[in-house]
């Protein structure tokens, strides 16, 4: 049985989802007309791919929804109290910056306040919406409903940019993952993505991978949703900083690094990934045991 992840694992910007500042402004205003002019339907919103998939980004969506439908009771209010905000966090830069501990923990508990203050003006509309979606990891098919929102958009249009977003990018990553899983035929894959993108999105990159069959992932980060343990190589820049001799730089990782941790070598230094795994193996085996490998073959024979 699939179990989806809670809400609160997701760090939703709360205050900045609920005032619209990730979405396309046509949808803010789309829902504001429908406010103001107190027109109140009922509709049904699919999400669905343009092509076969591996869906993820649902659970990060669900807990959108879930503290992002409603409304503030008092908008005028909620929109002084959301720029005092933004404006203390731009302090609290600055503050962080200086390392000035006292004026963080001042603005911090200001900022609080604040908020504390806006998340009393919200109405939670979010048991007024049937919400009904698949499992992170699913397979889709083209076109294939992947979740549906029946409710008034009033309480959750101006979401749609965002929900979009969380899906797209999740899914796209899972499903590029996933033919990599598939060729590889039962071989651990690694997911090395923080290289080719901006740090921020590493949690969910390293979420999809993993749900798409991915071994590990490399960075804390990327393993944030799932609290597993990130893993690695040992790198060209060891190798290269042991004058390319990859079996010293085996041997002092393996000396200094904890034992919990897997030992996985890159052998493509010396363009003979055949040659140089030979050598390793038998220096390895020298350097655990004492003993030549060579010499043991010998015997052996």
């Amino acid at each position: 049985m699939s179990k989806r992840l809670h809400p609160k694992v997701f760090k939703v910007p709360i205050d900045r989802i609920r005032m619209g500042y990730y979405s396309d402004k046509y949808f803010t205003r789309y829902v504001e007309v429908l406010k103001k002019d107190n027109r109140h339907v009922n509709v049904l919103y699919q999400y669905f791919p343009r092509k076969d998939c591996v869906v993820v980004g649902i659970d990060e969506a669900l807990a959108i929804l879930r503290f992002g439908t409603g409304y503030y009771k008092n908008e005028e209010k909620a929109n002084e109290l959301f720029n005092q905000i933004l404006s203390l966090e731009k302090a609290l830069q600055n503050a962080a910056h200086k390392m000035d501990k006292e004026e963080l923990l001042k603005i911090t508990s200001k900022k609080w306040d604040l908020r504390m203050l806006l998340n009393d003006l919200w109405v939670d509309k979010w048991n007024e919406i049937e919400v009904k979606a698949l499992y992170d990891g699913d397979e889709a098919k083209d076109m294939e409903p992947v979740l549906t929102i029946e409710g008034d958009p009033a309480y959750f249009g101006y979401l749609e940019t965002i929900l979009l977003g969380v899906l797209a990018r999740a899914t796209s990553t899972a499903t590029s993952v996933k033919k990599v899983v598939d060729v590889a035929n039962g071989k651990p894959i690694l997911f090395f993505s923080a290289r080719f993108d901006h740090f921020w999105v590493q949690a969910t990159d390293g979420y999809a991978a993993l749900k798409a069959g991915a071994f590990g992932v490399s960075t804390d980060a990327n393993a944030d949703y799932w609290g597993i343990e990130s893993l690695g190589t040992i790198p060209h820049a060891l190798i290269a900083s042991y004058d390319g001799d990859t079996t010293a730089a085996a041997i002092a990782f393996d000396k200094h690094i904890d034992e919990k941790v897997n030992r996985i070598v890159l052998v493509d230094w010396d363009n003979d990934v055949i040659g140089t795994t030979l050598k390793l193996v038998d220096r390895f085996y020298e350097y655990i045991t004492g003993k030549s490998l060579y010499s043991v073959k010998q015997t052996l024979q």
